[in-house]
């Protein structure tokens, strides 16, 4: 839902990419393979690598030179992140029965990270989702926009955690806590068994 530049200034390949060429790496060398995937891609920023460029069309670019099969589709859109999710939502509750969906969401930031977007897009039960989020950064000023109102710079996270919490405060003593807290959290908050945490 954020596709990003594609390739970044190396050449190396960024998240949207990385998964096309995943699914390359699927067709060309598994025995059983899915029968079909459709990949959504989305990002409605300009480029900061290439001026003048939209990003989805970078990595529209990139995609295309890795010759996907045609049991492949893929999706390419430039709509603002608001604008995109009710779609999304009512898309993903339309699923058959056999069909299963993998949201990846990377913002780049916690102001879209919202715990009722991910109970929304999670409703189904046939949705994982992988989300990405600066716990380091949440860490460091959670306190300060939990306890002071007039600090509007935390007004996202202040929203992420009393959302999250139901107006309680989570444990803060030390990152791995916070993360610890955030996973047990999430398991009430979305009422499911499993949630797991990787951090970099």
């Amino acid at each position: 839902l954020f596709a990003g530049e594609g390739r970044d200034i190396d050449g190396e390949a960024c998240s949207s990419i990385a998964a096309v060429e995943a699914l390359k790496e699927h067709y060309g060398k598994v025995e059983k393979k899915c029968e079909k995937v459709i990949l959504y891609l989305n990002d409605p920023g300009r480029s900061v690598i290439e001026i003048g460029v939209d990003k989805i069309d970078r990595v529209r670019k990139f995609a295309e030179e890795l010759n996907l099969p045609g049991s492949v589709e893929i999706k390419y859109d430039n709509k603002d992140f608001e604008e995109l999710i009710p779609g999304l939502v009512n898309r993903l509750g339309q699923m058959k029965t056999f069909e299963r969906a993998l949201c990846y969401i990377d913002p780049f930031g916690y102001k879209y990270s919202k715990p009722e977007l991910v109970r929304d897009i999670l409703e189904n039960g046939k949705t994982e989702v992988l989300l990405f989020i600066p716990i380091c950064f949440m860490h460091r000023f959670a306190a300060k926009a939990v306890k002071d109102e007039g600090y509007t710079e935390g007004k996202h996270i202040d929203e992420f955690i009393t959302e999250l919490y139901q107006g309680n405060i989570p444990d803060l003593s030390n990152q791995v806590s916070f993360i610890q807290s955030i996973k047990n959290q999430f398991k009430k908050y979305l009422k499911i068994p499993y949630v797991d945490v990787m951090f970099i």
